[in-house]
């Protein structure tokens, strides 16, 4: 699976610094996953009204999600750190143009359903929820604001 590993580590060397830089990025989402736990409990124990039951399972879900994915990626990572062969292997997959192109592709697949989910919830939660309505328009605006500033930048560079 390449989700989201795509690089342009050419040797070795560069592909070894690319996997330690995911591996601090990781240990960085496992601390996540450690504060919304660590979040839950405080809510849960010290919150003066009692918080929702959904509230406090779902930051322990996402939480646990976000440790449990950290730990298989650097588990992952350091495998490949040690095993010269396999990490060449590696290098070599990520950096194939078939498999760029499936991964660039299926990205475009995604954010579009992503779109037309956020859109129908904009239109069901102005209905019921106004507010939720609000701050989901602003979130798309913002990511059709960083997409013209990405391309506008990377029309410069590439």
């Amino acid at each position: 699976m390449k989700l989201f590993c795509s690089t342009y580590a050419k040797s070795d060397k560069e592909y070894v610094a690319f996997l330690k830089s995911r591996i601090v990025i990781y240990i960085v989402l496992g601390l996540l996953g450690l504060a919304s736990i660590a979040a839950s409990m405080v809510l849960s124990y010290f919150y003066e009204e009692k918080i929702h039951d959904f509230t406090e399972g779902f930051f322990m879900g996402v939480g646990g999600g976000l440790i449990a994915a950290s730990i298989v990626f650097i588990l992952r990572f350091r495998k490949l750190l040690k095993d010269d062969e396999l990490r060449r292997k590696a290098r070599i997959a990520i950096n194939d143009e078939r498999n760029i192109q499936i991964n660039t592709e299926a990205m475009k697949v995604a954010s579009f359903a992503a779109f037309i989910g956020i859109y129908i919830a904009i239109f069901v939660a102005a209905v019921t929820q106004p507010t939720l309505a609000i701050i989901l328009s602003v979130i798309v605006f913002a990511v059709i604001i960083v997409y013209l500033i990405a391309c506008f930048v990377l029309s410069k560079k590439l």
